[in-house]
């Protein structure tokens, strides 16, 4: 807290910048383990490398102190208690209206100086300084100076929590919408993108194809080699599909071993070809469980948007009928709805 950071930075030859009341930089200096605040109050962001001077101290001393350490403001304070604050701008308005600056920094400090605890609010620190049309608030523990905080500051930790906020918000929403075995969208997720493309279609015309999938004999996988084996078929087909989609496919787990896939442009020539290729990858694919290695089979229907089918329950309806007819006509086949 003393002049020596100033004539330390000068004797490293490094550029000073404009500090407020002896910060050196816009961020916050780390707290230690013993003094960490919440990131939610004010003593995770004040500056405590105050410059701090006595009250007898004269006016022009304490300019000369605020050049060389470049700084904009200093606190009046005693016995660690801040009285007021004395900073660039007043000192430029009492120099403009003609007052002598041979006063002590008592006479000519802004008091009192408003405080705060390094627990309040950023939002009520702000309104502090609103309401008493300042920009500055100087931060007390126990009666003593802690730091001090300014309003860009404020201003600045106010933006990064709604930044952080916004990223966590999109990280939430984001995993809602996934299946946490498989990582493909889940039921809820791929119904809000079949309303969409359902309306685009309706307003626009084109092609829609639902290709649903269902493996084969999947209870027999649970029952005869367990759970887990059962999950890593589930996250093997899952991976089948993906690669086999196309980018602007939506590639859902439905429910249990059924999966479908959302085909925008496509007609149920193009989904037929998609879920043959799905079938045959998988059909020749050997998955490796905890159970040992497995191979099965899947079997899907296919259907496109229609005057009959233009309605997700429709479609999905359609599309159901389709697989269990590849389901009774001996599966590991692919159907096509008429």
């Amino acid at each position: 807290m003393k002049a020596s950071r100033g004539k330390a930075a000068r004797g490293r030859g490094k550029k000073k910048t404009k500090a407020h009341c002896g910060k050196q930089k816009s961020h916050p200096e780390p707290e230690t383990q013993e003094h960490r605040s919440d990131p939610a109050k004010v003593g995770a962001y004040m500056t405590r490398a105050v410059i701090t001077v006595r009250p007898d101290m004269p006016l022009e001393e304490v300019c000369r102190r605020m050049i060389s350490d470049n700084i904009s403001c200093v606190v009046v304070a005693e016995d660690g208690k801040p009285l007021g604050l004395i900073s660039e701008r007043a000192v430029v308005r009492r120099v403009s209206a003609g007052k002598s600056t041979g006063v002590s920094a008592r006479r000519a400090m802004s008091a009192p100086l408003l405080t705060c605890s390094p627990r309040a609010t950023l939002a009520g620190a702000l309104e502090k300084m609103r309401e008493n049309h300042v920009r500055r608030l100087g931060v007390v523990r126990s009666g003593k100076l802690a730091g001090i905080i300014t309003q860009s500051d404020l201003l600045e930790a106010t933006n990064r929590q709604l930044a952080e906020l916004s990223r966590e918000h999109g990280q939430l929403r984001a995993a809602a919408m996934r299946d946490e075995l498989t990582s493909l969208y889940n039921r809820r997720a791929f119904n809000e993108f079949f309303k969409e493309e359902l309306g685009r279609v309706r307003r626009y015309g084109g092609l829609l194809a639902l290709v649903l999938f269902d493996l084969d004999r999947f209870k027999e996988v649970n029952d005869r080699y367990g759970h887990d084996a059962g999950d890593e078929v589930i996250r093997a087909f899952a991976r089948v599909l993906r690669d086999c989609a196309r980018e602007v496919d939506v590639v859902a787990r439905y429910g249990g071993e059924e999966f479908v896939t959302l085909m925008p442009t496509a007609g149920t020539r193009a989904g037929r070809i998609f879920a043959e290729r799905v079938r045959r990858v998988l059909a020749t694919k050997e998955i490796r469980t905890s159970g040992g290695r497995l191979r099965i089979t899947v079997s899907a229907g296919v259907c496109k948007f229609t005057r009959h089918a233009s309605s997700i329950r429709a479609m999905l309806k359609s599309a159901d009928r389709a697989m269990y007819k590849a389901k009774h006509t001996g599966r590991n086949r692919v159907c096509v709805a008429r």
